[in-house]
């Protein structure tokens, strides 16, 4: 199971590689709302732990394909961008959670097409570390636990926060070309 830097730098990422407008790479919340909506199907653990409903929960709803969807819309109108093009792109963002979910083995795997079935679906491509999560005090080790949790971060770091800035340097050059293009075709018009 990929934890929140992976999966808020994969939303992120999302969002730079996204045909929307410039204004997404000059303004960090944008990709910020990418990062949100990448980690937050994991509030099911709360309802799991907090409510005391059962580790069934998680991966359950709030990984499925309608629930990134409504997500996704949900932040374009709250972030004040009620356009079908950035909806969609927020969707993006939020898919990566569960699709990111599909890869290791996993005990739960994921309910991709919940209302519709609650099968729950895992590719098991390979391991990934998991650690005692239970935040009952009889079973959860907190030394160990966030020592775990502290290295899986930051070989997450590694491996995604590369991709999201080389995402970011190639779309800023495409956007300087660009620009540098209409002003030579501007520049061009008036010689004529």
């Amino acid at each position: 199971m990929p934890y929140p830097v992976a999966h808020g730098f994969l939303g992120a990422t999302v969002i730079a590689a996204s045909p929307a407008d410039d204004s997404f790479l000059q303004n960090w919340k944008y990709l910020l709302i990418g990062a949100v909506l990448a980690i937050f199907p994991d509030f099911d653990l709360l309802l799991a732990w907090g409510l005391r409903l059962g580790d069934d929960w998680h991966r359950s709803f709030s990984h499925s394909i309608l629930f990134s969807i409504a997500t996704g819309f949900l932040a374009a109108v709250l972030a004040g961008q009620a356009r079908a093009k950035v909806a969609i792109i927020y969707i993006f963002a939020a898919l990566t959670h569960p699709l990111l979910d599909l890869l290791p083995a996993s005990d739960l795997g994921v309910e991709l097409f919940w209302p519709f079935s609650t099968h729950r679906y895992q590719f098991g491509l390979f391991e990934y570390p998991t650690f005692p999560l239970n935040p009952h005090p009889k079973y959860f080790h907190w030394a160990d636990t966030l020592a775990g949790l502290f290295r899986v971060s930051l070989r997450e770091l590694a491996l995604f926060a590369p991709l999201l800035l080389c995402v970011l340097l190639i779309k800023r050059r495409s956007v300087r070309r660009r620009s540098e293009k209409t002003l030579q075709d501007r520049l061009q018009e008036h010689e004529i």
